[in-house]
């Protein structure tokens, strides 16, 4: 499933959300996340998106585990799935090719019964 995010304000489409590769037997999911204009990066939009797809993949496709890979250079989605959530799991030791090297990828996960703590947070807060 790919969706499109937008800018309420005007439309604008800014990146993507994928929700992807469902294991149904063991209720576990990917949900990628791309801001492909730079112009609006740390804006929150990205924590938006994942809050709004990790709500669907947990109480609408009932999965019980939402996991993440970030290569180690990207120290702003690290930051941002711990602020989503989820928790590392371990270390992909020189799993990626990018830019001439090879680099470690960050294993993270969210459990659904973290994500019910966290998103009745981010709903006080922000009101969703």
């Amino acid at each position: 499933m790919v969706l499109g995010i937008c800018v309420k304000e005007n439309n604008k489409l800014i990146g993507t959300v994928n929700i992807q590769e469902f294991d149904w037997i063991n209720r576990s999911c990917h949900v990628p996340i791309l801001i492909g204009d730079k112009e609006e990066w740390s804006k929150g939009y990205a924590t938006e998106a994942r809050m709004l797809a990790l709500r669907f993949a947990f109480y609408e496709r009932g999965m019980k585990r939402v996991w993440a890979t970030i290569i180690d250079t990207n120290i702003p989605s690290v930051k941002m799935h711990e602020k989503c959530g989820y928790k590392q799991e371990g270390v992909m030791r020189q799993s990626i090719f990018k830019d001439g090297a090879f680099h470690d990828q960050i294993l993270m996960s969210i459990l659904k019964e973290e994500f019910d703590v966290v998103y009745a947070e981010y709903i006080k807060k922000f009101g969703l």
